[in-house]
């Protein structure tokens, strides 16, 4: 198989800052008349991003240690901004069912108490969360990548990232 390209980009907060200046430097490239108003949002919009991400960081201390299962590699962002255990991953992407074995895999992780949580995904197949949680009493909640059902509003960037932030920690340290 060929390297499959992440395209979940915003998920690392860096990323996100850096497409915020890149969109406003363009913008202001084809309409130069608002330059000025595209550079100051985009530096509005950097100091919030920025200030999610010491918000973050504060909330991600102390939690490194603990293994979890994602329903697919979007969160590899996440895992990477700060510095979690690679997560063991259902399916590579949406289009990629998991075959079986792989699926017997993770239910023996499971199983053993190897993983302290699960997580799925609002569009995500629940059905095979289901597989590999089996009886098991394993935490389990949800993460967004897209703000699948959110109100699309300003702050829905900013609303979908605190929520799949307080999910990561309250699952990984068992407050969920």
């Amino acid at each position: 198989r060929g390297h499959r390209v992440n395209p979940h980009i915003w998920l690392d907060l860096d990323n996100a800052r850096r497409m915020v200046w890149s969109i406003a430097t363009t913008l202001s490239a084809v309409d130069r008349d608002h330059a000025a108003i595209y550079a100051s949002n985009a530096a509005n919009l950097d100091k919030r991003i920025s200030a999610l991400l010491a918000e973050a960081k504060q909330q991600f201390s102390g939690i490194k240690q603990n293994r979890f299962i994602v329903q697919h590699d979007a969160f590899i962002y996440i895992e990477r901004q700060f510095d979690l255990p690679r997560g063991l991953v259902i399916a590579p992407d949406h289009d990629t069912p998991p075959g079986t074995a792989h699926l017997q895999h993770l239910r023996d992780l499971v199983a053993a108490g190897v993983v302290s949580c699960i997580f799925d995904e609002p569009q995500g197949a629940s059905h095979q969360i289901d597989i590999v949680a089996s009886t098991s009493t394993v935490r389990r909640a949800t993460l967004d990548a897209i703000g699948v059902g959110r109100p699309a509003v300003p702050d829905l960037f900013f609303d979908m990232m605190r929520a799949n932030y307080s999910a990561f920690v309250a699952c990984l340290v068992g407050t969920h």
